[in-house]
């Protein structure tokens, strides 16, 4: 007689925002409604040490915050850790985050507080299970 397999582990996600509330809103909100675990970091060194730690299946990253830039950070995750799911959150992106969505470098892009909802929703969707539908 064989064990069942062990139940998939909940698939990671990394916040980065340099704004304490919203960070902590959006970590609350894919918790609790993306089925997420979530790792929050303030800024892109934290984002690189978090990412050093263990792979993550989505970065959702703020675009405005100091030292590095948001479009820097996800090039250079994006170059590093192949496959992860990139996704801007920013009341102010940059052209360049436009041309990234078309050119499929970054995955979504959402406006800062009034796409958050459909922030979450498409982070659910990106995690699912193959065959699943996220919710």
């Amino acid at each position: 007689m064989h064990a069942p397999p062990p139940p998939p582990s909940r698939r990671r996600v990394l916040v980065v925002d340099d704004d304490e509330l919203v960070r902590n809103a959006l970590g609350r909100l894919l918790r609790q409604r993306g089925g997420a675990e979530v790792l929050l970091a303030e800024g892109s060194g934290r984002a690189r040490e978090l990412l050093g730690e263990g792979p993550v299946d989505v970065v959702v990253s703020d675009h405005s915050m100091q030292g590095e830039t948001g479009m820097s950070l996800l090039a250079a995750v994006a170059e590093r850790h192949p496959g992860v799911v990139l996704v801007m959150f920013s009341a102010l992106p940059p052209p360049e985050a436009s041309r990234a969505v078309a050119e499929g470098r970054l995955a979504g892009l959402f406006r800062k507080p009034h796409e958050a909802a459909a922030l979450v929703d498409f982070v659910r969707r990106a995690i699912a299970p193959p065959g699943g539908d996220g919710g």
